[in-house]
């Protein structure tokens, strides 16, 4: 993580400001590809120790917020797009900084002072598929899947990878990893994955006390149920998002 997204990580607003007035990349993401939105709508509030701080008052008026002596992460945040940085953008697991924000209202207010990209191809729809490794969200998936591009239309780097496009299939060690993240909230993300009560009872009873060996027989409860297709990172995020397991969404998927 660089020093920049530190800064915004830990709430220290000044410092973030300090790394912006002498050229940081705004746009720069860690090694999940969360970028500097994804970090700051996390955050309860941000600090700072300039007491008269005025430069996010206008960011409070148009999201209707109360400033209540507190810097706001979505004030922050519309700070932070306003210097280059991309609400659209999509980590590892296809999630936008837009989607980890609850609020429906807020989140509209978002969209509206900072709209979706449109595809440099059609100039029509939104811009879905952000390319690797120069992380440009430039195209929709229509046009992406149309032309085939091998090179960022903007900065015509040579694209190695594609998120927003498809959906990558789970193995053995990605539930692995999950289930060892997912703590007491493993029931919950088995019921937005369809499985019933009386399969999540089971698994609770022979694995009582457990929690990673629940959230383990889960999944692969799951995985032996559901449908191939379904079997995805896609499904599996949505179904942490609901159950509000922001911080397993945090874990990076490995491929190979």
């Amino acid at each position: 993580m660089t020093p920049f997204l530190q800064a915004v990580s830990t709430g220290n607003f000044r410092i973030m400001q300090e790394f912006i007035s002498k050229g940081a990349d705004v746009k720069v993401v860690d090694n999940i590809g969360n970028n500097c939105l994804h970090l700051a709508v996390r955050k309860e509030e941000f600090h700072t120790e300039d007491e008269s701080l005025t430069v996010l008052d206008k960011y409070y008026k148009k999201l209707q917020l109360s400033k209540e002596g507190k810097l706001s992460s979505l004030a922050v945040a519309c700070y932070l797009a306003d210097n280059g940085a991309n609400f659209y953008h999509r980590n590892v697991w296809n999630v936008m900084p837009l989607d980890l924000i609850n609020d429906t209202n807020l989140k509209e207010r978002i969209k509206a002072l900072f709209p979706p990209p449109l595809c440099l191809l059609c100039k029509s729809s939104e811009a879905t598929v952000t390319f690797q490794p120069c992380e440009h969200t430039v195209t929709c998936k229509d046009c992406c899947s149309e032309n085939e591009p091998k090179n960022c239309p903007k900065c015509q780097q040579v694209i190695v990878d594609k998120r927003g496009f498809g959906s990558l299939k789970l193995k053995e060690i990605h539930i692995q990893k999950v289930a060892n993240k997912l703590g007491s909230k493993w029931r919950d993300v088995g019921e937005n994955l369809g499985i019933g009560s009386f399969h999540l009872n089971k698994i609770k009873f022979e694995h009582s006390n457990n929690s990673t060996k629940q959230s383990l027989k889960m999944l692969r409860k799951w995985s032996a149920t559901c449908a191939p297709e379904e079997f995805t990172f896609t499904t599996l995020r949505e179904a942490l998002l609901k159950a509000e397991c922001l911080d397993v969404l945090e874990y990076q998927p490995q491929t190979e």
